[in-house]
């Protein structure tokens, strides 16, 4: 068991890089769309068929769409590793025809997602995407379809959310929703503070604090536990953690069920 637990915020590193393509693609588009896809097998519940389903979705409606460009950011991208896919053929096609246009742009797998979701106006998620939740986090807007049917979801609960969809029809009505102006559209504003209590980046410097405090704090007393104690204390007080911390997982569940009352 744990003595303690304290929030820390994120552990993220930022992307300082400038991305010449990725600006080129932005400047001379309407609509840009940052593609997200996930791991997918025969045995879990994201498959190539899901999978195949969701690309095939997206690249038709960049193709469809003047003024839409798209970035893939994939977990494992190359054109071999779509071979799988019951749809590889058409997919390989519609991705070539769009990159030689200069329409999509395919990131290395070892690029930070920020540096995808900060060019784009909206994410595009295959399953409950964590990448999209750290896009919502950072304040741009990312919708994730469901393909997987997690229907008790915490987040179907709330009604009024615009992040998840289970069908993919509504996932891309959204996207058309979001392309006309839709700011409501993965709006994740309302989860952040559930999911990034400090909403920053200074979690590696709030560990590093408390580690010096608490390593001064044994030296001085010998006593590890009182130390422990004292650090905690300090590191409470600094960051201003109030008991809205605690509170805050049994506000949302309340919150939606109150919601789902009404």
């Amino acid at each position: 068991l744990c003595q303690y637990i304290l929030p820390s915020g994120l552990w993220i590193n930022v992307d300082n890089q400038e991305h010449e393509q990725l600006e080129h693609l932005v400047k001379d588009s309407k609509f840009v769309i940052t593609i997200f896809d996930s791991s997918f097998d025969y045995n879990i519940y994201q498959s190539p068929d899901t999978l195949g389903q969701f690309y095939l979705s997206i690249l038709k409606l960049i193709e469809k769409n003047p003024g839409w460009n798209g970035i893939v950011k994939s977990k494992d991208y190359s054109f071999a590793s779509l071979a799988i896919l019951p749809c590889a053929e058409e997919v390989i096609q519609k991705m070539k025809l769009l990159i030689s246009a200069n329409r999509l742009i395919v990131l290395d797998p070892l690029v930070s997602p920020i540096a995808a979701f900060v060019y784009s106006h909206l994410s595009v998620c295959y399953g409950l995407n964590s990448a999209g939740i750290i896009a919502g986090i950072y304040g741009y807007r990312a919708i994730h379809w469901d393909c997987c049917g997690w229907l008790h979801h915490p987040f179907y609960r709330d009604k009024e959310q615009k992040i998840v969809f289970h069908s993919l029809d509504e996932f891309e009505q959204a996207i058309y929703q979001a392309s006309n102006g839709d700011t409501s559209i993965g709006d994740f504003t309302r989860w952040r503070k559930l999911f990034n209590y400090f909403e920053d980046l200074k979690a590696p410097q709030r560990f590093a604090e408390f580690i010096q405090e608490f390593m001064e704090e044994v030296v001085k007393t010998n006593d590890a536990s009182h130390s422990l104690s004292t650090s905690v204390d300090k590191y409470i007080r600094r960051n201003n953690i109030t008991d809205d911390l605690f509170e805050l997982e049994n506000y949302w569940e309340d919150e939606l069920i109150r919601k789902e009352s009404l």
